[in-house]
């Protein structure tokens, strides 16, 4: 987590350093065009930081059920609860990223009968999403 850390925290400054022509962060009016045309860039940045934070929490050797309840969810309360911040609409898409990044997951959750159509998941497909990404923050 450190080094995802520490390589977010370097290219942030060397984004500042980029900033300098454009006023540095001072000159407001350079750095919101230069964020402005950066947007995409600043977004993937920032996905993909916090994907591996979460990743990286999901790999700790931890009792997958310690502060979770496992019983059937709704996709999209799932996904909530991964995403709280987000839209059920984007919550959903977010969540469904992360499974399909996971290696074998979406295979096994398909053995067990999850349809790309279905509203729920059993606790058994619960417990294997929770095994494989580890518990939601919330």
């Amino acid at each position: 987590m450190t080094g995802s850390v520490s390589s977010f925290i370097a290219k942030v400054i060397h984004l500042k350093i980029a900033l300098y022509p454009y006023g540095g962060l001072g000159g407001l009016t350079g750095a919101f065009w230069f964020f402005w045309g950066h947007l995409e860039v600043f977004r993937g940045l920032f996905c993909n930081f916090m994907l591996d934070n979460i990743r990286t929490n999901a790999m700790k050797d931890i009792d997958a059920t310690k502060n979770f309840r496992i019983r059937s969810y709704g996709k999209g309360e799932l996904a909530l609860m991964y995403f709280p911040h987000k839209t059920l609409k984007l919550a959903g898409r977010s969540f469904k990223k992360f499974v399909d990044d996971c290696p074998g997951l979406t295979e096994k959750l398909a053995k067990m009968g999850v349809k790309p159509f279905s509203k729920t998941y059993t606790p058994a497909q619960v417990r294997l999403i929770i095994e494989a990404l580890g518990e939601p923050e919330s």
